[in-house]
């Protein structure tokens, strides 16, 4: 099933779809955060693996990305997932283990909290440290 008909039966907006430009061979902003642990298993059920989770600010929202890709014949799509700066996105963890490190690190840099992560906290910023790092509201401490 190609990742077109994967994404039939959700809300979304199918972006640009030039590889040469964004190394993509489908994007799409799929529209409700609800929808982003199903989807994920439709993606492993048709043997594609979770490359990365990762994030841009917006300025007014956080936009998820989630590239999936499936081998031996590179097939990668993004699905963007655009979130407000407090809500908690739903775990993709129990799909793909590798969510582990790359919710915790979304966390870590932006803020954004994924609800039903087994074990979400800061990986590579201090303990205790005040704010996200890649927020753009985000001003450094002075020493």
């Amino acid at each position: 099933m190609s990742a077109i008909e994967l994404l039939d039966s959700y809300e979304k907006e199918v972006l640009e779809q030039n590889y040469e430009k964004n190394g993509f061979n489908h994007s799409f902003l799929l529209r409700k955060k609800e929808d982003v642990v199903d989807l994920a298993k439709k993606f492993k059920d048709e043997g594609y693996f979770l490359e990365t989770i990762t994030a841009v600010d917006k300025k007014d929202k956080i936009r998820l990305i989630y590239i999936f890709n499936k081998m031996p014949k590179v097939h990668r799509t993004a699905i963007y997932l655009d979130v407000n700066y407090e809500d908690d996105v739903p775990s993709v963890t129990n799909v793909f283990k590798s969510a582990d490190w790359f919710e915790s690190e979304v966390y870590d840099f932006f803020g954004v909290k994924f609800s039903g992560h087994p074990n979400l906290k800061r990986l590579l910023t201090p303990e205790g440290m005040e704010g996200y790092p890649l927020l753009k509201s985000w001003k450094a401490e002075e020493d």
